[in-house]
């Protein structure tokens, strides 16, 4: 609501898109969701996620061998994919 982002410099419209998650996609999508406050930044901003977090998170939702490593693929073009929205 707006109240709840008075003072945030965004509005209900910054909100307003909405995005579809293929099944196939939901495991990495949930895990980059937890990762948001886990980003490295230097002073012109962020500079990447901080990696012994994510392999944290991985191991602890049992991901292993081949799915371990096509989920790291998977996080770093997600990844790649923010830093350059939030360069734009």
């Amino acid at each position: 609501s707006e109240e709840e982002l008075a003072g945030t410099g965004l509005s209900v419209e910054d909100y307003a898109e909405e995005s579809e998650v293929w099944p196939e996609n939901l495991q990495t999508f949930e895990l980059f969701s937890l990762l948001r406050t886990q980003w490295d930044a230097g002073m012109g901003g962020p500079t990447g996620l901080k990696y012994p977090v994510l392999f944290e998170l991985m191991d602890r939702r049992g991901i292993a061998g081949d799915d371990w490593w096509q989920m790291l693929d998977d996080v770093r073009a997600m990844e790649a994919a923010a830093l350059e929205a939030m360069r734009g």
